[in-house]
Formats: structure tokens, sequence, C-alpha cells
């Protein structure tokens, strides 16, 4: 049987920033579906939240396989491939919309992923 953490870090201040809802969810979701979801040992994701320098920042990082930093450009949060799912097309859609601002994701190859945006 797979093993599943997961933690939560958040800083009090945080509870004041109202982000749209479904934001963090799919990215959730893709942390547990593609970074942790075929580990037999499981894995944990992590949420992170911090405010610095004025920005309010979500992180979603994964113990998962890591993603290789070609194949996390091809993503469709960077508008290249519409054929695969929208999950992250509307996401960005969405912060670009309501902030102003592109979602950023930052693979590592067999370490981790991290998924956050300001």
């Amino acid at each position: 049987m797979k093993k599943r953490a997961s933690r939560i870090a958040y800083n009090s201040r945080m509870y004041r920033v109202s982000i749209p809802p479904l934001l963090l969810q799919p990215l959730v979701e893709n942390a547990i579906r593609h970074g942790i979801g075929n580990r037999i040992e499981g894995g944990t994701v992590k949420l992170t939240t911090f405010e610095t320098e004025g920005e309010y920042w979500f992180v979603i990082e994964d113990s998962g396989v890591g993603i290789e930093s070609e194949q996390l450009s091809r993503l469709p949060a960077s508008g290249s491939d519409r054929r695969q799912g929208v999950g992250l097309l509307n996401i960005n859609k969405r912060l670009r919309h309501e902030y102003g601002m592109d979602l950023r994701m930052y693979g590592y190859a067999s370490r981790r992923t991290e998924i956050g945006g300001n």
C-alpha cells in the first residue's frame, strides 16, 4: 500500500489574502498525480505560504520524481501545447486576469518540482 503524506506551512498573516477558488487545488492534485502518485514508497506534497517584499507566495512542492526543465517548458501554462490538460493554462489565465502575473514553475530532475506564484 502506498503511503502518502502532506504538510502545510503557513504564515498567519496570509489569512487576510484572498485568492480565487480552485486556484491551488489543481496544482496540489498535479503534485500528487504526477509527482508522488506512482512512487511505491509514496512521498510528500508541501504547501507553503509566505509574504516577501510586498508579494504573496504560494508554493507547492513534492518529493516525487522531478521534471526536466525542457519538459517543464512544454507544459500548458506556457501556452505551448493546448491539446494537453487545461488546468495549468486556466490557472495562468486567471492569475494574469486577477493579478497581472504568471504562474511560475521550477523543476528539478530526480528531486522535486516547485510550482508557485506571487
